[in-house]
This record gives structure tokens, sequence and C-alpha cells, in this order.
């Protein structure tokens, strides 16, 4: 139901599953909580947020990315980032679908903070979590163009020729 806009309905049934101690395990408030996302419903999100805590499931990647997915979305990008770096504090490491959702919020040459972490963010997890991949590196290059840091896409892609084993600059590239 959230996922076609229909979140109040989707909090109601949460909240109604979660007071009645159906069985229910975290992919429930995940669901809900992309379909909130989709729809840039940040106080719903808080809401899932509060559930999930109450009912004792921690926040995983999933949930993270699908918070910063739902602030990208609505435009708060600041915190967005913010949200990554509770992420890291409580160890759980981001993944390529939490780069490429900060790679969204980049804008144009207002975004130079964003854009310099985003460049960061990459180089400090590429080897640890296999971002070397034809998406990723795209993503990258459009956010340097979007920057018009020609110089920068250029030694990415030239890197990204390189080092690239399976995977390979496509016409996108």
């Amino acid at each position: 139901m959230s996922k076609v806009g229909m979140v109040e309905e989707s909090m109601d049934l949460l909240k109604e599953i979660t007071e009645e101690f159906f069985n229910f395990d975290q992919t429930i408030f995940n669901v809900v909580l992309d379909g909130c996302s989709k729809f840039s419903k940040i106080a719903e999100m808080q809401e899932i947020l509060n559930l999930m805590d109450s009912c004792g499931f921690p926040l995983t990647v999933v949930g993270y990315n699908t918070i910063i997915d739902g602030l990208v979305r609505a435009g708060h990008t600041t915190k967005a980032w913010d949200v990554l770096d509770s992420m890291v504090k409580f160890s759980i490491l981001p993944d390529h679908f939490t780069i490429s959702t900060l790679c969204r919020g980049i804008k144009g040459p207002e975004s130079r903070k964003h854009f310099d972490r985003v460049i960061e963010l990459f180089y400090q997890y590429r080897e640890e979590l296999e971002l070397r991949t034809t998406v990723m590196y795209n993503c990258l290059l459009e956010c340097c163009v979007l920057m018009r840091n020609m110089s920068l896409a250029l030694s990415l892609f030239e890197e990204f020729k390189q080092e690239s084993g399976e995977e390979k600059p496509d016409l996108v590239s």
C-alpha cells in the first residue's frame, strides 16, 4: 500500500500489527519505510523509526539507505549526510546504494561540499565494499559533469578502464 501512495493506511496497518503482537519481522518496517521515502513523507519515516525502536528492531543498511533516499528526494541532502554519519557511528558501513543515492543529491556547483564527500566516501570504501562497478563509476562521472570537474571525471574514467576486471565502461561512461 505504501508503495502506491497509501501511506496513512500503511501506517495504520503497521501500528495495528505492532500493537496486536502479530508475528512480524523487520521487513514490514522496511517496506512501509520505503513507501514513505518514495513520497518524501519525512514525519512518517520518523514515526516508523520510533516504532522500530520500541519493538527492538535496529536499523540495518537497508533502513538507513531508505531514509537517506527519502531525505534526498525531499531535498534535505545535508540531513541525508547526517544520517550517513549516524550510520557509520553505529558501525554500519555504507554500500553502493548509499553512495549512489547521495550522488543524486548533487545538483550542481552549489553542492560542492556534498560532491567532495561523495568522492571521499568512494575512495574510503571502494576496496572494502567492492565499489568498482560500472554503475558506481557512472554515478561519480555524472556528479563530476554536474560539478563541471572534467579533470576528475577523466581521471576516474581512466582509473576505471585500468582497474576494471569484469566491469567495463559502457556507453553511458
